[in-house]
């Protein structure tokens, strides 16, 4: 088989590898806990609740989701998944408000896949610390209250 042959050949066997690249990517692209029009409930270690439902993607790169809107109230919203970086897979769901000020932090670590009713279980902050990021690496509450969130639908 002489070189041209080769070549040509070659370039057929690879370009349909090529071609299906960008769909194999997708699927690893996808967030396996939230998606738009999910409903949950966050009960924040303040003892106060709310029902929030997941806006449309925002934002995903480098293997993390962002789903932030504003509220009914005013309020921002904010559903954000990492399960690929150097820290364990967490979640972390959270309120903040400008005009009063005011924040509202739930982080998961390692919530695996979300089933409906299913409570999972993190701690609470007012703002982001150096505890939450502790708790992510180790688990580690470090005295933070606990907080919980439920997938209602």
């Amino acid at each position: 088989m002489s070189i041209a042959v080769r070549s040509l050949a070659t370039a057929l066997l690879i370009t349909p590898l090529y071609a299906c690249a960008p769909a194999m990517q997708a699927t690893n692209t996808i967030d396996p806990v939230f998606a738009a029009g999910q409903v949950w409930n966050v009960g924040w270690g303040d003892a106060t609740q709310d029902t929030l439902t997941v806006p449309a993607l925002s934002e995903s790169k480098r293997g993390t989701f962002s789903y932030t809107a504003l509220t009914s109230t005013g309020a921002r919203s904010s559903f954000w998944y990492d399960p690929m970086d150097s820290d364990p897979e967490f979640l972390h769901v959270y309120l903040t408000n400008v005009d009063p000020r005011w924040e509202k932090h739930c982080w998961v670590r390692m919530p695996g896949s979300v089933n409906i009713k299913q409570i999972l279980q993190g701690v609470f902050s007012t703002t982001f610390t150096f505890k939450s990021f502790g708790y992510i690496k180790s688990g580690d509450t470090g005295g933070l209250s606990p907080c919980t969130l439920t997938r209602l639908q």
